[in-house]
């Protein structure tokens, strides 16, 4: 999603074809999963129904959105296709101000990727020659970038400061006023010109339901 983001790829470009899942003795199915069955370890699809000896369930997480008021309405991500090509076709239109990328929610996956994205956007800035008309500032309710790592959250603050990046953990965005530009902290609110969150996940209704 980076490289539709700051790349000029294709949705088609970066797909990884399901074909290249074709192997001997393994049989694969595209389907949507329609109902789990951990007892009888069945699965219902849209296609048919299958029984097993061994059942793994693998079906990642959805985004949650609606769940940051305001952020369906007047913020941007890029954790979905959709959302990179929404904020890929409105960065031209941005020329300066301040930026607010913020961590949502954890957890959420790959955690490396706010960071990923705010050091590409900074480099897209200066190509733009607008960097120094713009604030970065980068918000996360986790206590590092990437917790499990010292020497990589480290490594990846001093990487942020660098480029005048701002960094403020163990801090959460509830909401946003799209209308006024306003991010709604527990404590205070803060303006920003363009918003992009790393979206709410959770756990697939299937899931829930199973």
């Amino acid at each position: 999603k980076l490289d539709i983001l700051f790349r000029h790829q294709s949705r088609d470009a970066v797909r990884l074809p399901y074909q290249r899942l074709t192997k001997r003795s393994v049989a694969f199915r595209q389907e949507t999963v329609l109902s789990i069955d951990p007892r009888r370890r069945q699965v219902a699809t849209d296609a048919a129904t299958y029984d097993s000896d061994f059942l793994v369930a693998a079906l990642g997480a959805d985004y949650d959105l609606a769940s940051t008021p305001g952020f369906a309405e007047g913020g941007f991500e890029y954790y979905s296709v959709d959302g990179a090509e929404r904020l890929r076709d409105e960065l031209p239109s941005f020329r300066g101000g301040k930026v607010l990328l913020a961590v949502l929610s954890i957890p959420f996956k790959c955690p490396p990727a706010p960071y990923e994205g705010i050091l590409l956007l900074h480099d897209y800035l200066v190509e733009q020659g607008i960097r120094d008309a713009t604030q970065l500032h980068v918000v996360t309710p986790q206590p590092a970038p990437i917790p499990v790592s010292v020497e990589a959250s480290e490594a990846v603050e001093l990487t942020m400061a660098a480029r005048g990046i701002e960094y403020t953990k163990r801090r959460r965005v509830y909401g946003i006023d799209p209308a006024a530009n306003v991010a709604h902290f527990k404590d205070h609110d803060e303006p920003y010109d363009l918003f992009i969150g790393i979206p709410v996940h959770k756990v697939p209704d299937v899931l829930v339901e199973a």
